[in-house]
């Protein structure tokens, strides 16, 4: 995956659908390391472009998770990614914060369910 994904996906040009496809190899890899303990966990996210995230951004890629359009481990490697990407701009430190809470489960305690993601949703600002 490459941050134009993001972007793309971010502005409407790319649907919820070919995003899961760019990353469902990745993810496979992903979820499964969790699995070993005391795995290393690779993330393959090419830095092509600057993503600026703001509310609204951050808030679609959670309402997919919501909706079941998107896995929870599909949405904590999206934010694992933008945790460890040096071009993601935040718009404030909340979004910083609720990428953080979400990325590296084994760290934050573990996938976030449904109720989980609403909170995180409904302190988007």
């Amino acid at each position: 995956m490459t941050s134009k994904d993001l972007n793309e996906y971010f502005k409407g040009r790319s649907a919820i659908s070919d995003l899961k496809k760019t990353i469902e190899k990745d993810v496979a890899n992903y979820t499964n390391a969790f699995k070993l303990k005391g795995s290393t966990i690779s993330l393959n996210f090419a830095k092509n472009e600057k993503i600026n995230l703001d509310a609204s951004k951050l808030k679609m890629l959670i309402e997919a998770a919501i909706t079941g359009k998107m896995s929870s481990p599909e949405l904590s490697y999206l934010c694992d990614c933008l945790a460890l990407a040096e071009n993601v701009n935040y718009s404030n430190d909340n979004l910083l914060d609720i990428v953080y809470s979400i990325a590296d489960p084994e760290i934050n305690g573990g996938f976030k369910s449904i109720v989980e993601l609403q909170e995180m949703l409904a302190n988007l600002k």
